[in-house]
């Protein structure tokens, strides 16, 4: 039962990761985006729980530093939403008249 649920979720991971791929290649995702890092940082989390039973370093190290490296794109993909978000108007609505 166990080893089955950690082949779901391997599958699953692998999906994921798959899927923002080819989505970066053919659909147009932009590889700095939040959805790109999230859609890679899920599916490499799955993938490297899934390399610690059996246990699979090398599986596990390259997944594991995958995670890493999406963690640091999602985060900085929110940090330049936030930015882009709360910046001030360049331009006063009230200045603004109808003449």
């Amino acid at each position: 039962m166990v080893a089955t649920l950690i082949q779901f979720f391997s599958i699953v991971g692998a999906l994921l990761v798959l899927s923002a791929f080819g989505a970066s290649q053919y659909a147009g995702m932009r590889t700095d985006g939040i959805a790109y890092g999230l859609l890679n940082l899920s599916g490499s989390t799955l993938l490297a729980a899934s390399a610690l039973t059996p246990p699979n370093p090398g599986v596990l190290l390259v997944e594991g530093a995958w995670a890493l490296l999406s963690l640091g794109v999602t985060v900085r993909a929110l940090q330049r939403r936030r930015i882009v978000t709360t910046r001030p108007l360049l331009i006063d609505p009230w200045s603004l008249r109808a003449d």
